[in-house]
């Protein structure tokens, strides 16, 4: 008979229900918890422990669709949303490649005395290859470059590189700060802050008329689980960006991304924007396929970016972002 029981004791027509509502459920259980993330992460304001949620919006968004879809078919469930969020966390690796290739986005300027290049990049403290890194900048072209993460061990380095960046300025030798602020155009004055006072350490330079009087900032920020650190580190960058008269240029890794309580706080308490939308930097490892955009350029209102990528893997978990920007004309 259709309705005998099996050797189980289970009726077929049950267990196979059983399984359906089964993978169903789990489709609806990942839906509402990606929905859960998305939602919990818009209210870092309110307690700061949700805003890293924040920073991973886009994977929320993805995963969301995924297992909606997942939950609508009629089989195959389980294979279709782990296939899609692996394709969700390829897609956002490829995204600057996929655009590059495309040919999407604006095209770098040709060098003209009110555009500048400028190369960020966390070169990651444990990365031992500078060698690698050297050739980058050689071939790069920029007019100014801001290292994170570079320890002294590379000096040897920044004298090698003299011949092409003679304007130095560095924090190397500092715990907690190991930046480096090339330059081929002379600055007017140079610096470092190291970090005292709840303030993150930065090394800036302060350029003549001809760049309009440009401020140029390279930074590391505090990452998490320091949370209100990295929020006193911002607020603190912020009051000495309002203290600067001219216009303003903040180059280095936030860890934040755009869409966290503290990048927004920052953007509003300094009116700086970020020049890319959305440029995914890190992490980096064996696999290029970086997830989340926490290295940043931002520019005031004076200035328009040209250009905004990605550069090549050089053995760092981040990947360097490249930028040219046009200044205001000199006066």
């Amino acid at each position: 008979m259709s309705d005998s029981p099996d050797h189980t004791g289970t009726l077929p027509g049950r267990r196979g229900a059983g399984r359906l509502f089964g993978t169903r459920a789990l489709a609806i259980a990942g839906l509402v918890a990606a929905v859960a993330g998305l939602v919990a992460g818009m209210f870092g304001e309110a307690w700061l422990p949700l805003d890293v949620l924040a920073h991973f919006r886009v994977h929320f968004i993805g995963g969301a669709i995924v297992f909606a879809v997942a939950a609508l078919l009629p089989r195959l469930r389980a294979l279709f949303a782990i296939g899609g969020l692996i394709l969700v966390v390829i897609g956002i690796g490829l995204w600057e490649p996929a655009k590059r290739w495309a040919g999407i986005g604006q095209t770098p300027a040709a060098g003209t005395a009110n555009t500048l290049r400028i190369v960020s990049f966390n070169t990651w403290l444990a990365n031992t290859d500078w060698q690698v890194i050297e050739r980058y900048l050689r071939g790069a072209d920029a007019d100014v470059v801001v290292l994170v993460e570079f320890g002294d061990e590379k000096q040897e380095m920044l004298d090698r590189l003299r011949d092409l960046y003679p304007h130095q300025e560095d924090c190397i030798d500092r715990h907690y700060c190991h930046m480096a602020l090339l330059s081929r155009r002379p600055w007017a004055q140079s610096g470092v802050q190291s970090g005292r006072e709840g303030a993150p350490p930065y090394v800036w330079a302060k350029f003549g008329p001809e760049l309009g009087g440009l401020n140029l900032i390279g930074t590391h920020i505090v990452r998490a689980p320091h949370l209100r650190a990295q929020m006193t580190q911002l607020d603190r960058l912020g009051d000495a960006v309002n203290e600067l008269e001219g216009p303003v240029v903040i180059a280095g890794d936030f860890n934040a991304t755009p869409w966290s309580h503290a990048f927004r706080r920052f953007t509003a308490r300094t009116g700086l924007d970020r020049s890319a939308r959305y440029l995914p930097s890190w992490p980096v490892y064996s696999i290029n396929l970086p997830q989340l955009p926490i290295d940043h350029v931002f520019v005031s209102s004076e200035i328009r970016p040209l250009h905004v990528t990605t550069g090549p893997a050089l053995g760092s978990d981040h990947l360097p972002i490249e930028t040219t920007l046009q200044l205001p004309e000199a006066n």
